[in-house]
């Protein structure tokens, strides 16, 4: 609900995986999910300090040019040395912020003016300050439309 108004019914699954809207996906889930604006260029989603493919599955939804909020969850950023599930892209980011909850650190990593979180494994747990590589699993990835914030 959002002002007196059902943004979304399904199970919990099924609203964390296909979240309808950005109200929903930033809603739902813990550290929340991550945002950045990107425009699509040349079948890249190019946001200000770094790029990685547009989706397969959104391809036909984009087009050249268009500038839409891209959002990713924190456990689809993996370490360089973790295996992923599909194809990845892999950004440096910077570690600004490291919190061990046990099992997991939750890595907060600057790329230019955007943060990605990060739910690593807390035996692959970076220091603060390190560059490192994360790898984004682009099947991962949900577009938003910029105006209805719907998802593609």
């Amino acid at each position: 609900m959002k002002d007196g108004r059902i943004q979304q019914v399904g199970t919990p699954l099924e609203v964390y995986d296909r979240p309808a809207n950005v109200f929903v996906a930033q809603f739902i889930g813990t550290p929340p999910m991550n945002f950045f604006d990107a425009t699509v260029d040349d079948g890249q989603l190019r946001a200000a300090k770094f790029s990685i493919p547009v989706p397969a599955k959104n391809r036909a939804a984009v087009r050249g040019g268009q500038k839409l909020p891209a959002g990713i969850r924190p456990e689809n950023i993996l370490a360089s040395d973790e295996a992923g599930r599909g194809e990845t892209a892999v950004v440096q980011g910077v570690v600004d912020i490291v919190e061990p909850i046990g099992h997991q650190a939750i890595v907060h990593s600057r790329i230019g003016s955007d943060t990605l979180v990060a739910a690593f494994d807390a035996h692959r747990m970076p220091k603060m300050g390190e560059t490192i590589d994360l790898r984004i699993e682009i099947d991962a990835l949900h577009l938003f439309d910029s105006a209805t914030e719907a998802r593609l």
